[in-house]
């Protein structure tokens, strides 16, 4: 990903959906679900792909371990900086402004 070759990213997650990993061991399928959004993302732009980024990532924190949470944002944040949202059709985003 850092690379920015999308393509074969892709072709290691489809490698990996093939691969069979006992639901125990969540912390795989948390760590491939983050991988495969943010590849998406940063491969289409789209919007949600993106949200569930967050979604696996506010999971995790959930779950009690903020260190791999925290790791996680800086990641994306390192690997989207500079990037826009390709918003999906009725898609927009909410800004709140309050007054000082």
């Amino acid at each position: 990903l850092y690379k920015k070759n999308y393509a074969k990213a892709r072709e290691y997650l489809a490698l990996m959906s093939v691969t069979t990993i006992p639901a125990e061991i969540y912390y795989i399928h948390f760590n491939l679900r983050y991988l495969k959004n943010l590849t998406y993302y940063l491969y289409t732009g789209k919007m949600r792909y993106y949200k569930e980024v967050i979604t696996v990532i506010d999971m995790i924190e959930s779950f009690g371990d903020a260190r791999l949470a925290e790791g996680m944002k800086k990641e994306m944040l390192q690997l989207t900086a500079g990037r826009t949202f390709n918003l999906d059709y009725g898609q927009f985003p909410v800004n709140i402004v309050t007054e000082k």
